[in-house]
């Protein structure tokens, strides 16, 4: 790899600060909305789909947050909403028949 081509970018990120925040993103247009609000705060980005959150979630040895943006609301019985009812990380605070919201314990 030609060193030249890497971009100055990302020679200034920081891996000794922050854990990143693990974006999970309903379409790419939402997920750059709220990537703009992350990069603001001067914190890393992971940038995945919905699909891809729950088996990435399982992988993160640390994260800042959890940001799930998009035109999506969690009903109990997707993918995501069960890897956090299984986690012994998160705790359900909130459920009614449209969605859940789960908090660390």
């Amino acid at each position: 790899m030609d060193v030249s081509s890497i971009s100055p970018r990302t020679s200034s990120i920081d891996y000794a600060g922050l854990p990143p925040v693990l974006l999970a993103a309903s379409s790419r247009q939402a997920g750059d909305r709220a990537a703009a609000a992350i990069e603001a705060a001067g914190l890393r980005i992971v940038q995945l789909t919905i699909d891809e959150a729950p088996d990435r979630i399982g992988l993160q040895a640390a994260a800042s947050a959890l940001w799930v943006e998009g035109r999506v609301v969690f009903p109990p019985d997707t993918p995501l909403a069960e890897w956090f009812d299984a986690s012994a990380t998160w705790k359900q605070v909130y459920l009614d028949g449209t969605a859940a919201v789960w908090v660390r314990r």
